[in-house]
């Protein structure tokens, strides 16, 4: 009984090891050839290479890390990409794709993120980061702990625990620049300085919003910051902030801002400041003016319940706060802001004002570049079955490409891409064409009981190429049993939406390796579920299921970004769809 017990917590432990396996992405870490980051093991290979941090990334497609992460590294889960003696001083490029179930928790110790510490020569952009947990000691963000570089289109959803101080839904410190950013979900800690999208601001923030319930034991807290030093330009709060204070001179809380020092231009907030469980009606937006600047700001005294702010802040109703653009110029443009429509105070048309849109608030236009739509090849599936003659016959389809020299094929009898053999002589012709494509390759070289992994690589005319797979097959020496059965192995998941993006509808195409209950649903970005497509007992195999853009009561959705997520007993897949009307 003993030996039996000893050998599961043996395999277990040894799950759990594997489960970190560490895959270098394809590339050359230049801006030319980044590297390709297209798995939570090409993520974790970064996290434990430092020698990679001054290099350059491009993530490709959603990646989810599996729920044993929170096992990993003795429970803290994600090891932070940077740390203050080796900072990240590269880019990173996330083409609009998606990081989903991110877990890290640093303990008493700080920067904990999915980078620790981005240096003033660091980037991260057009970014996803997606039901996510961070939690440790002081500087805690979704994205980053402490960032004195660039964070530009980037979108949070999940959970920050400040075990200390400095804590926000994209970083707990910022002395570099934070725009065009989205965070939503909560922010709670036992010390100050907390805020829905940063925790301290001293650099600049703009174009930016946050909906995030913010909760502190003690200290500054903010629906959007919990203490600037710095210029935040161009940005609103939806998110209600709360605190435990018995001092009242040490309070400091604001539906916008707890602290304020220097400058805040342009903001609004319509959250409520709750101080011991019970609203507050005096700090509408900022809670402390410490010497600072406020100008051209507002909050919302019906939803805040609050008639009073510090600063040299406007408080306005709901219904003056959500004037529709027709009625331009208005509170907004004769305080600077500059809106779409109008021309008095610039074009940059920074704001949008319209009932269909944010509740009827102004709202900041965040406009991510998918690489969806820029790659050579359009994948829906790619198969490896075995013949009658005891060959493999491999097979893709596309659904459209361009600009691409050809295809190879890689074997390996390991999942080990990088000791894979191209077992192609001349490249496998394309055709270049925007409609449908099947291609078939019969891998002769093979013997029997042994299993083989192939890769498909396209390349296009500049040099650059793209691997999908791998897909498995194993060859058994029983012929008449593979003439009846072959053995093509599914992978579980989305394999491709198409078109994409799309009006009015857009077919998602997924397989399943083995029989089982699956859910095919569509979320909105702030993860509320639109409508149901699958939800029932399905053979393996490839399936296709089409989304008309209606949500479960048949009403069209209005134009924007959706997951689609699927879910299975064994894993779920995520890719997002954009609906361009």
């Amino acid at each position: 009984m003993k030996k039996g017990l000893l050998f599961v917590l043996f395999l277990v432990s040894t799950m759990i090891i594997m489960a970190q396996t560490a895959i270098q992405p394809i590339g050359g870490g230049t801006a030319g050839n980044p590297y390709i980051v297209t798995s939570w093991q090409n993520l974790w290979w970064i996290s434990e290479n430092p020698t990679s941090w001054d290099k350059h990334f491009a993530q490709i497609n959603d990646i989810t890390f599996p729920a044993e992460i929170t096992e990993w590294n003795e429970g803290s889960g994600w090891s932070p990409i940077g740390y203050f003696m080796e900072q990240f001083t590269g880019t990173y490029y996330g083409w609009g794709c998606g990081i989903f179930d991110l877990y890290c928790n640093t303990g008493e110790a700080g920067n904990a993120g999915l980078f620790g510490v981005l240096s003033p020569t660091a980037r991260v952009e057009q970014l996803f980061i997606i039901n996510c947990d961070i939690s440790g000691g002081s500087n805690i963000g979704c994205v980053a702990g402490t960032s004195l570089g660039f964070i530009d289109h980037v979108i949070t959803m999940g959970s920050v625990m400040v075990n200390t101080e400095c804590g926000g839904g994209i970083v707990g410190y910022n002395g570099g620049t934070v725009s065009y950013c989205s965070s939503m979900g909560s922010v709670n800690g036992i010390g100050g300085m907390l805020g829905g999208l940063v925790g301290m601001n001293d650099g600049l923030t703009e174009l930016s919003n946050s909906d995030v319930a913010v909760h502190s034991e003690e200290g500054s807290a903010g629906g959007f910051v919990g203490w600037n030093s710095g210029l935040i330009r161009n940005c609103y709060s939806m998110g209600n902030a709360s605190c435990e204070n018995t001092i009242p001179d040490l309070l400091k809380i604001g539906g916008f801002v707890g602290d304020n020092d220097t400058f805040i231009l342009n903001c609004y907030s319509t959250g409520t400041v709750t101080v011991n469980s019970t609203i507050q009606d005096s700090y509408g937006f900022c809670g402390k003016d410490s010497g600072g600047t406020i100008m051209g700001c507002f909050w919302d005294m019906d939803t805040s319940q609050a008639t009073s702010s510090e600063g040299t802040v406007l408080g306005k109703t709901t219904a003056q706060m959500t004037t529709e653009s027709y009625d331009l110029p208005n509170m907004y443009t004769a305080v600077g802001w500059d809106f779409v429509y109008e021309s008095d105070n610039g074009s940059d048309d920074y704001w949008m004002i319209s009932s269909e849109m944010n509740d009827g608030y102004p709202s900041i236009i965040l406009m991510f570049t998918f690489y969806d739509g820029s790659l050579p090849v359009e994948l829906s599936s790619f198969t490896a079955s075995v013949t009658a003659s005891s060959f493999v016959q491999i097979e893709w389809q596309t659904e459209s490409e361009c600009d691409l020299i050809g295809y190879n094929i890689y074997r390996n009898q390991s999942d080990e891409l990088e000791e894979a053999t191209k077992i192609n002589l001349n490249y496998v012709s394309p055709h270049n064409s925007s409609s449908q494509n099947i291609y078939s390759y019969v891998d002769s070289d093979v013997e029997t009981e042994t299993t083989y992994n192939y890769w498909l690589e396209s390349v296009e005319l500049d040099g650059h190429s793209e691997f999908f797979g791998p897909v498995s097959v194993t060859l058994t020496s029983d012929e008449q049993e593979q003439e009846e059965s072959p053995d093509v192995t599914y992978i579980t998941g989305i394999n491709s939406i198409y078109p994409n993006p799309f009006n009015p509808n857009t077919t998602i195409s997924f397989s399943l390796r083995m029989a089982g209950h699956v859910e095919v649903a569509v979320f909105n970005i702030r993860g509320q579920k639109v409508r149901s497509l699958v939800n029932q007992l399905m053979s393996d195999g490839e399936h296709r299921v089409t989304w008309d853009g209606t949500d479960q009561s048949g009403k069209n959705v209005s134009n924007g970004t959706y997951l689609i997520r699927m879910n299975t007993a064994e894993e779920s897949s995520t890719v997002k769809a954009m609906l361009l009307k």
